[in-house]
């Protein structure tokens, strides 16, 4: 635990693989000492998921309590972890965290929720919202279901337009390229993809 100070990065995470080896009270005692004192949100995510991995008593109860960490990376190991944990308590807790999660987060949740074996009924009037997430989309009409299947599915039934959708690179996030705008009709995902 003592390397757990230090400042390089690649050392921190080797003390924390090297921790996670260890066994016993004396072991766990040292891990939880790192976890509360670890200030990177890298190295913390590395050691949520050791712990986690290494299993036992508290990693549930870990996990719970980093779901509300306010580094992203913490939070996407918290839910990755969450789904290898088969018990209806984790399904509780990433139900709870999907209503304040947004984005790539989000498709985590629904993705690990799927990993526990739960159905997630998603309701969008956006389809492009959907994207990837969904296996089957049910569109309704009045109280009445007129169309049931994949999106691909649906866009051929329906003679949707096919969708182009690019991710741009971390220096064209602000804006679009030049050679993309003289197109109509680009509309912004999220900070980079573009559809």
């Amino acid at each position: 635990a003592a390397g757990m100070t230090d400042a390089d990065f690649n050392y921190r995470i080797r003390c924390a693989e090297l921790l996670a080896r260890l066994k016993g009270a004396k072991a766990k005692a040292l891990y939880e000492s790192a976890l509360a004192k670890e200030q990177d949100p890298l190295v913390l995510a590395e050691l949520i998921r050791l712990f986690a991995k290494w299993g036992g008593v508290g990693a549930f109860d870990l996990l719970a309590k980093r779901l509300d960490d306010p580094a992203w990376p913490v939070r996407a190991t918290v839910i990755r972890e969450l789904s290898r944990i088969p018990k209806k308590e984790s399904i509780d807790l990433l139900i709870a965290r999907l209503a304040r999660e947004e984005g790539r987060l989000k498709d985590d949740i629904v993705e690990a929720l799927r990993l526990q074996g739960a159905t997630v009924v998603l309701s969008s009037h956006a389809l492009a919202e959907l994207g990837e997430r969904a296996g089957r989309v049910i569109i309704m009409k009045q109280g009445s279901m007129v169309a049931n299947g994949s999106l691909d599915a649906l866009r051929h039934i329906v003679k949707l337009p096919a969708r182009i959708r690019l991710t741009l690179t971390e220096g064209q996030n602000s804006t679009l390229p030049d050679w993309l705008a003289t197109f109509p009709g680009w509309r912004r995902i999220n900070g980079h993809i573009v559809e």
